[in-house]
């Protein structure tokens, strides 16, 4: 029996905030959209959905399956080209929130397709760049309807969001990992150093590296003439004449 309209919806937000839930939590995303795409499926009251990932040079992979049918299972020739909703997204035509799709897909698969025959492509979005692709299949004559289409485009900006903070997360590991690495260098260079001022030069250039800085500099406080010396500098330009370390003083006005 169907659920009144007042607790369709109550189930509906209490998924969403499970949903929202899981994708918090999870450590690895593949398996965050693997949970969230079940929770999904069973929420329309389907069988079968997937999710592609757009990856570098417009290229989608498979990131997540549910009760994939026999003929297209994966891993297996119906998954070896680019597809209808694919290719819609090259042309800019996924365009709205939902899209209902004839699946090519499971157009051309051979065996039993549990008689689905099309899916809802939601595009996952961060702004105007599409990050991936939520399809639910439905049967030929399976009907979505309004308030579904718009728990499906809930989701969708659930999921987009996800994946937007997953891949900032792992672009900021792999600049952390790297600037460690410049790091260690740098540090293993300056205790083998035996001459001060060419390692201060590279201190300053690496510095302004990876601050992504137009300009850094190592500045040392002269105790003794109550002054400040300039020791390395990167980004400046500087007269070529000068002698290192360069007093910072009203007689080198230039420097500041």
């Amino acid at each position: 029996m169907p659920q009144p309209d007042s607790q369709q919806r109550i189930t509906e937000l209490t998924t969403l905030n499970a949903l929202a839930q899981t994708l918090n939590r999870a450590l690895d995303l593949r398996d965050a959209l693997d949970s969230a795409l079940a929770h999904i499926v069973d929420l329309m009251g389907l069988s079968t959905g997937w999710i592609f990932l757009r990856g570098e040079g417009d290229s989608f992979s498979l990131a997540a399956r549910h009760n994939l049918p026999p003929a297209i299972s994966y891993p297996g020739p119906a998954w070896d080209e680019v597809c209808d909703c694919q290719e819609q997204c090259y042309g800019g035509r996924l365009d709205k929130p939902v899209n209902m799709i004839r699946c090519s897909r499971l157009r051309d698969a051979v065996g039993d397709k549990r008689g689905l025959a099309q899916h809802a492509s939601v595009p996952l979005r961060s702004g105007d760049e599409v990050l991936g692709i939520l399809n639910v299949a439905t049967t030929q004559w399976g009907r979505i309807s309004v308030a579904e289409l718009q728990l499906l485009s809930a989701v969708g900006y659930l999921l987009g969001t996800a994946i937007a903070r997953a891949q900032l997360y792992d672009h900021v590991k792999v600049r952390r990992v790297q600037e460690q690495r410049a790091l260690l260098s740098l540090s293993q260079e300056l205790l083998v150093s035996e001459e001060l001022e060419p390692a201060l030069q590279r201190l300053a250039r690496v510095g302004a590296r990876l601050l992504d800085a137009d300009a850094c500099a190592f500045v040392e406080a002269d105790e003794h003439g109550g002054r400040a010396v300039l020791r390395a500098a990167f980004g400046w330009q500087l007269p070529s004449d000068l002698a290192w370390p360069i007093p910072l003083d009203p007689a080198s006005p230039h420097l500041w």
